[in-house]
């Protein structure tokens, strides 16, 4: 893909995060996409191949920015703390990049599924989890098999996030669940 195309792409690509957190996914549509970034809406469907096409790219977008943000959180020198680490950044990222978070992990967009492609490309963020769990085994925690412990962990995790973002938690509620299960890893896993 050349230069100019990409950030095409990537222009088209954070309008429609915007229309998305601004105005919902109902609001997502082709025409309104263009209409937003000046031109036809044979350049969505040139680049994108049409809606659910743009919503692989919100999707991958999402995925390639939570892997940025994950691998910007690691902390080599203490495996606890890098676990840690990452699963604060997974509850941040669905703050901070809410309209990928939300095209990621609340399918906002009914009809569409994530091709195995960008499925591979949200795995890579996992993987950070899965070997932070490898790396605190040796320490006595998390026994058993990282992948499992790591889907585990992050149903948790998401749970939390997923209330958090609804409104169903309050009073800081979400905080204070999210810190006793981090405190939770180290207590009962040992």
């Amino acid at each position: 893909m050349s230069k100019d195309r990409e950030e095409l792409c990537k222009k088209v690509v954070g309008l429609a995060a915007k229309i998305l957190s601004d105005e919902g996914p109902e609001a997502l549509t082709v025409r309104r996409i263009a209409q937003e970034s000046g031109a036809s809406t044979q350049l969505v469907y040139t680049l994108f191949g049409g809606k659910f096409g743009l919503v692989d790219g919100l999707y991958r977008e999402g995925c390639r920015r939570m892997e940025e943000y994950m691998q910007s959180r690691q902390d080599m020198q203490d495996p606890r703390k890098n676990l840690e680490n990452l699963l604060r950044a997974y509850r941040e990222f669905a703050t901070i990049q809410k309209p990928f978070f939300t095209v990621m992990f609340t399918r906002p967009v009914p009809e569409y599924t994530p091709p195995e492609e960008s499925l591979k490309m949200a795995w890579t963020s996992f993987e950070f989890v899965v070997k932070a769990i490898e790396s605190v085994q040796p320490l006595g925690y998390l026994q058993g098999d990282p992948t499992f412990m790591a889907r585990k962990l992050w149903s948790q995790i998401h749970g939390v996030v997923a209330l958090e973002m609804i409104g169903h938690l309050w009073d800081n509620a979400g905080q204070r669940i999210f810190d006793d299960l981090m405190a939770s890893l180290w207590k009962t896993s040992h």
